[in-house]
């Protein structure tokens, strides 16, 4: 009998797609959407104030709102899954067809198309994850979710590029058109989605668990760490890449290549760890992890020195080494939802109010004290980010080994 909850299954349109398939479709243009707005929009709001403090207000309440989308997203999991994909399109379309019509540099009208944006993912990454869950295999999501980003890193890697290529040619309105016809196109994916309820199992487990308390005190803290750590890097990461390169004086299409770049290197690591390495196994791929965990510690000690060039430089050590431990940390954090929660909805909230306590932390930091090179705030900034991966790698160590201490 299983521990994980009971899933309800009603077929809606009949599809030629497998849902994963169909799952991975949706999350490369979903992907690209919010590649779009993490680092053009990103820059769009810079543009508008010459400020980092604006650019980070601008994330801390799209974070804000996504968490509460997510949360509601978690209700509506009890009904249909699918809906929350649905959702999100709908509030893309509605907070890109927003920015095209507002005047450029009012903040005001700027925060409300973040919480809009914020919206637009809190519902979609509900959605994501329960049908994630269900049609992928504890043990091998690690390389389900390389292939994931191995479909998404094929598109991505040249839209940084071509995003930037059209809207030094034509302006942000052509660009705005065409995230608004992606989001369209995940609305209709979803659709034919099966209807996935996902409600609390009755089923007595087949092996022995251990008390609540008992499990709970020993993994959610290190599940809570690694969660923390892991968004606050991989947020870090997204804003280095993106407005901070910008800010530095890459220009619109240097900041669209130099992020194609990164993209394709991403693209050849998530390349061999999705086909590359035989085995299913995820516990293969733990090897990997300390020597991406090290990596991007060390390079993260370079911006100490900070400089344009030790920024490109950190972007692209960064690239190789996060999707040697991100994928694996992730389908490690998709387990322990699965050990930690009888509800997977409730386990995914938990998951994802820690993300955006990270998230909202790190850009009410930038939005309060600023990130100008060289100031004490900067130092103690990345002073935190040498010490994230380490305690994202320990995290998933401690992860393969929750199950069978908290057994015995």
């Amino acid at each position: 009998m299983s521990v994980f909850p009971a899933v309800h299954f009603s077929m809606g349109a009949s599809t030629s797609l497998k849902p994963i398939i169909r799952l991975s479709i949706c999350n490369m243009l979903f992907y690209l959407c919010s590649q779009f707005s993490n680092l053009f929009i990103n820059i769009y709001i810079y543009q508008g104030f010459s400020s980092l403090r604006a650019t980070a207000l601008y994330n801390v309440v799209m974070y804000v709102f996504w968490i509460g989308a997510f949360i509601v997203g978690g209700v509506i999991s009890k009904s249909s899954t699918k809906r929350n994909i649905m959702f999100g399109a709908l509030w893309g379309i509605g907070a890109i067809a927003l920015l095209m019509i507002i005047p450029h540099g009012i903040l005001v009208l700027d925060l409300v198309v973040a919480a809009m944006m914020g919206i637009a993912s809190g519902f979609y990454y509900m959605g994501y994850n329960l049908v994630l869950f269900q049609f992928s295999n504890a043990g091998e999501r690690g390389q389900t979710i390389a292939r994931f980003n191995l479909a998404t890193s094929c598109i991505a890697a040249a839209m940084p590029t071509l995003s930037a290529t059209v809207i030094h040619a034509f302006g942000y309105t052509a660009m705005f058109t065409v995230v608004i016809a992606m989001f369209a196109a995940i609305f209709a994916l979803a659709r034919p989605f099966p209807r996935l309820a996902f409600t609390r199992t009755a089923d007595v487990p087949a092996v022995p668990t251990p008390p609540r308390r008992r499990l709970l005190g020993f993994g959610l803290g290190t599940f809570a760490i690694a969660v923390l750590t892991c968004s606050l890097y991989t947020y870090f990461v997204n804003f280095a890449a993106g407005v901070l390169t910008y800010s530095y004086g890459s220009g619109i299409l240097g900041a669209g290549w130099l992020n194609t770049l990164y993209a394709l290197l991403s693209l050849v690591v998530n390349l061999v760890i999705g086909y590359g390495i035989r085995a299913k196994s995820d516990a293969v791929r733990q090897n990997f992890v300390w020597m991406g965990g090290a990596a991007a510690t060390i390079v993260s000690a370079l911006l100490f020195m900070h400089g344009a060039h030790l920024l490109i430089a950190f972007n692209v050590v960064v690239s190789l080494a996060n999707p040697l431990f991100f994928s694996q940390v992730n389908a490690q954090q998709f387990d322990a939802v699965g050990q930690l929660f009888d509800n997977v909805a409730t386990g995914f909230i938990v998951r994802e109010a820690l993300y955006s306590a990270a998230r909202i932390g790190l850009f009410l930091y930038v939005s309060i004290f600023g990130f100008t090179a060289g100031s004490l705030p900067y130092f103690v900034c990345i002073s935190v980010l040498c010490l994230a991966p380490l305690a994202t790698v320990a995290w998933n160590l401690r992860a393969v080994r929750m199950p069978s201490i908290l057994l015995r």
